[in-house]
């Protein structure tokens, strides 16, 4: 998809705010979010994670030994 399809792709799915509570609900606004996320992440997955790392548990727990707090439970 080029980037004026995906704009506009985007652009179509974002939820007028004009029309809540009349039109929308809470859940559909939610739902054209996550399609709007999920788009992006499909298309343009540069965006998402751009150094395509990928978090082993190792290095999520040196995350969490680098910077402590109360409820990390890494005592």
């Amino acid at each position: 998809m080029r980037n004026y399809e995906l704009i506009k792709a985007i652009y179509d799915r974002c939820p007028n705010m004009a029309k809540y509570p009349k039109e929308l609900t809470i859940d559909q606004i939610f739902d054209r979010t996550q399609d709007i996320i999920d788009l992006i992440e499909l298309h343009r997955p540069e965006i998402v994670n751009p150094t395509n790392f990928v978090p082993t548990f190792e290095s999520l727990k040196e995350e969490m030994r680098k910077y402590p707090h109360q409820d990390n439970h890494m005592d």
